[in-house]
């Protein structure tokens, strides 16, 4: 009886030997409200990486918890401390740049890693928080380019007092100088601002726009172009990345903008083998929780993560090549789009 007791004991250590540790990976991702459109493609992108592991041999376990959060405030820090003091989270997930710039601190703190999806560098660090986002800058050259190319002269920025919002038309600014154009004039936006007809009275009788620039999120976008489209019909409107999360797609429907969340067609074919709909940030989703997935397969061969990610090159990603940049920030490359028939169509 005895030796069977020990025998048993020993299988039992052996076995444990053998269980593979689990990675959690937490994602605060605005799951309600204005933004859950982002959200849940977002969430849908990252089930489906997680489905994929079942028929897939790691080193490690992995599991995803989700928690709704929306753009920075003390909700982000409430959800960060769950998913790592009660989950255990070691690396995180999010979408913004004023969670992202939360989570950058965070993050260091507690040596978790962090992917998230900002357009404004300065809320990550390289060393624990990166971002799965073009460079501004690669983006903003495809807009000015798509500008001059068209006869643009007199483009007029609309901004909201975001974090990501104004890096980007900082650098369409200085793009702008950089090529030329004159930029005729930018009107700042506040969060929740609703009605802006008197806004663009304003903009209408004291500029000689010819096209707008928005830098705006949704659901203010969405409010703002309505009303565009109502008191000055006649001038066209084009973004760089804002376009893409609008919950209606009508008020952009043949106008010209910058996305940089075009998936590849193999991934096209991927989600619709799934059943998955191919919205803004699905692709994202998916990159975001493969390379984290691939940064600590790297660990169990001796790279650390950080390591992993900050040696990024040609990663074959859902949005086509990968290549980390210094400062933390994937290199994709953007894309010149249309919406046709409420569907995105890429601009050759």
């Amino acid at each position: 009886m005895r030796r069977l007791a020990v025998c048993l004991l020993i299988l039992t250590l052996a076995l444990a030997s053998l269980a593979k540790e689990t990675i959690v990976i937490g994602c605060i991702l605005p799951l309600t409200g204005d933004y859950s459109i982002v959200g849940d493609a977002m969430r849908r992108g990252i089930e489906l990486r997680a489905k994929e592991l079942q028929t897939q041999q790691t080193k490690y376990d992995y599991k995803f918890c989700f928690e709704d959060a929306c753009f920075g405030g003390r909700e982000v820090t409430l959800a960060f401390r769950k998913v790592t003091s009660i989950n255990g989270a070691k690396a995180i997930i999010s979408f913004g740049g004023d969670s992202a710039k939360i989570l950058k601190h965070l993050s260091a703190d507690r040596k978790v890693y962090h992917m998230g999806f900002a357009f404004d560098p300065s809320v990550v660090d390289g060393e624990y928080s990166f971002l799965d986002a073009c460079h501004p800058s690669i983006a903003v050259q495809t807009l000015i380019d798509y500008l001059k190319d068209k006869g643009y002269r007199h483009p007029y920025l609309i901004t909201q007092t975001a974090p990501s919002s104004t890096a980007v038309s900082a650098k369409i600014k200085e793009g702008l100088k950089a090529t030329g154009i004159n930029c005729e004039g930018e009107t700042f936006i506040i969060t929740g601002e609703r009605d802006f007809r008197s806004i663009i009275v304003k903009i209408s009788s004291e500029s000689h726009a010819d096209i707008f620039v928005l830098n705006i999120y949704t659901p203010e976008e969405d409010i703002c172009l309505k009303q565009l489209h109502i008191q000055v019909p006649s001038i066209p409107c084009t973004s760089v990345g804002f376009f893409d999360d609008m919950n209606d797609k009508g008020p952009i429907e043949g106008f010209p903008y910058v996305t940089i969340a075009q998936p590849t067609q193999a991934f096209i074919d991927k989600l619709a083998l799934n059943k998955v709909p191919n919205d803004y940030m699905t692709a994202h989703g998916y990159d975001m929780a493969d390379l984290l997935i691939a940064s600590f397969e790297a660990q169990a061969k001796g790279q650390t993560p950080g390591d992993f990610l900050r040696s990024l090159k040609n990663y074959p990603g859902a949005i086509g090549s990968l290549t980390m940049a210094p400062d933390g920030v994937i290199d994709s490359l953007p894309k010149l789009v249309v919406v046709k028939n409420g569907k995105r169509v890429v601009l050759e």
